[in-house]
């Protein structure tokens, strides 16, 4: 299992990434600082004991019915520079006296993020500790997910849709929750404040694992105590609750509110995204396994077949961009239709025989990391299994690749020339990643002060080196890490220089990831200088997935919006492709 933290976090980490306000700290505590998920998780991990360290006691401990009053609310307001990014409110709804007659204490969290030129990102949640302050249960949940936890004797368990993750927990062990300021004044209240440092094993009830915890008092101004933890945080106490932090590397202030009235807003869990086929398909469906070497993923997918077809049928393999998406072009949480459903129905309504399938990790496949290398031979592993299909004809094979598929289709065409005779590019870029980070690192550079920008230099040169070696990568880039490294110097152009198959350029003017002109004009140029088929097709309302973006300009949130692909830009491929195998 991956781990349960993005199916929670994941809208707003989508929300934040790429934003010009640095906000790479972004996580569990009250400071949005994320706690390392490098402490064993499983629930025999041996879960290490509290050290409530020595000397005296400068706050004690509190029950929890003595901390608020029923009702009470407790607000936060988080500063980025001159910007309010967010907010975080708890309310004690209270004690309940269950059925066994005993006594529960019921929490309420409500929290906003905001990010420049994004819609604001909103999470919600519900705990319940015992009389003693103990977790026993409680929910988290943002549009992206829902993830309810539970603490059943020395294990936390956690749930988010079908996953399920186990970890260990005892009784003086901490917790934290995603944004949760509240959840952070429990973690000092509940506990004795001393003058020697103290440590805590603090587990993540947004999912992704515990770790260890560490704070001391480093100053102490009559009642107010300033704490600093190995979260980076300057904590200031008062009448052990937080009045303030601070986070000087991420530049973040959180500022107890006065007054704070709880949010009357809920979330709505986004519906989960589910393929049907059209009610008059004339299509039939069939699973196939992509045969590969061993130790290689199990890969699945399925090949949709004319009904009625028979042999010698031209032949469609569809190639997604990002890795991470089912056959059906499905990604998430939060969930996100990439509509390439609807691309392959339509070919195989159009009489081709069309192959689809599940990247690793995703749908019926076998996970493995995420690299640019193993994306290739996958999409070798396709096209040898549609190759042999009974209705194909193999001298009749078209590539179309969404993204960076489409260069993975321009390699497919350099080794399988007789067999690939076009090769469609939706959206793709048009250079390598290496000249792209470079283009847009000076453009950035050009608006910065001379210190700022010398300082930006060293710092763009450092990430480059980091992505190169492979060590060092930022937290946010981990997960690409390996395939960044791989891809880093892949020039489209070049690979396009390198095939005679006929090439399509298609692309929605307003795609948000890709500068259109740009890439249209030098794929166009290096196919024109190989002597190589191009036809380019431009959609002036259409964003990077070709469905219609009615604002201005494209934007990440636009991806979660429930909309179709364009019909005409389905009607525009479908007659591009028949044309190449007449």
């Amino acid at each position: 299992m991956r781990g349960l933290w993005p199916s929670i976090a994941a809208l707003s980490n989508h929300a934040v990434q790429g934003s010009a306000v640095v906000l790479a700290g972004i996580g569990l505590s009250a400071c949005l600082k994320l706690p390392p998920a490098n402490a064993p998780t499983g629930a025999g991990d041996g879960a290490s004991v509290a050290s409530e360290g020595s000397g005296a006691v400068l706050v004690p401990a509190r029950a929890v019915a003595d901390l608020y009053a029923p009702g009470e609310v407790r607000g936060f307001v988080f500063q980025q520079g001159d910007e309010k990014i967010g907010a975080s409110y708890g309310r004690y709804d209270g004690p309940q006296t269950t059925e066994a007659g005993e006594v529960e204490h019921h929490f309420s969290v409500r929290n906003t993020l905001r990010v420049p030129g994004r819609a604001e990102v909103r999470t919600e949640g519900h705990m319940v500790l015992d009389d003693s302050g103990v977790l026993v249960r409680g929910w988290e949940q943002s549009e992206a997910a829902r993830l309810e936890y539970e603490v059943r004797g020395d294990s936390l368990i956690l749930r988010a849709g079908e996953e399920r993750e186990t970890l260990a927990y005892a009784a003086s062990d901490g917790f934290m929750g995603f944004m949760s300021t509240m959840h952070e004044e429990l973690l000092f209240a509940l506990r004795p404040v001393r003058d020697q440092p103290w440590t805590l094993r603090v587990v993540n009830l947004s999912g992704g694992g515990a770790t260890p915890w560490e704070a001391r008092v480093v100053e102490r101004d009559g009642d107010t105590l300033t704490v600093r933890t190995s979260l980076g945080e300057k904590v200031r106490l008062a009448g052990g609750k937080i009045v303030g932090i601070e986070v000087v590397d991420d530049g973040l202030l959180v500022e107890s509110i006065d007054a704070p009235t709880f949010p009357t807003w809920t979330v709505e869990v986004a519906a989960p995204l589910n393929y049907a086929p059209a009610a008059d398909a004339s299509v039939e469906r069939r699973e196939v396994a992509l045969a590969g070497r061993p130790g290689e993923p199990a890969l699945a997918g399925e090949v949709l077949v004319p009904r009625d077809g028979a042999e010698g049928l031209p032949a469609v393999l569809f190639l997604s961009g990002s890795g991470m998406t089912d056959r059906y072009g499905f990604a998430g949480p939060p969930p996100v239709d990439f509509g390439s459903h609807e691309i392959t129905d339509a070919l195989a309504e159009a009489g081709f025989v069309v192959l689809r399938y599940d990247e690793p990790g995703h749908g019926q496949s076998e996970g493995a990391p995420l690299s640019w290398e193993r994306q290739q031979e996958d999409a070798r592993r396709a096209l040898r299994t549609l190759m042999v299909q009974p209705e194909v004809d193999p001298g009749r094979m078209l590539v179309v690749g969404h993204g960076e598929g489409g260069w993975r289709g321009l390699i497919l065409a350099k080794e399988r020339p007789k067999e690939v005779t076009a090769v469609a590019l939706l959206g793709a870029p048009g250079r390598s990643y290496r000249d792209t980070f470079e283009r847009n690192a000076e453009a950035v550079r050009k608006t910065l002060s001379p210190d700022e920008r010398a300082r930006a230099v060293t710092q763009h040169g450092q990430l480059m080196a980091a992505i190169e070696r492979g060590v060092g990568v930022p937290a946010e880039l981990v997960p690409q890490a390996q395939w960044l490294k791989e891809v880093l110097d892949v020039d489209p152009a070049a690979l396009l220089r390198g095939t005679k198959a006929s090439v399509l350029l298609a692309y929605g003017d307003k795609d948000l990831e890709v500068n259109v002109g740009d890439a249209v004009g030098r794929l166009r140029q290096a196919a024109v200088d190989a002597g190589t088929p191009v036809k380019v097709q431009r959609f002036e309302d259409l964003d990077h997935l070709f469905k219609v973006e009615e604002k201005e300009r494209s934007t990440p949130a636009s991806y979660r919006e429930r909309r179709s692909v364009d019909p005409a830009f389905l009607r525009a491929l479908v007659a591009w492709a028949q044309a190449r195998v007449r």
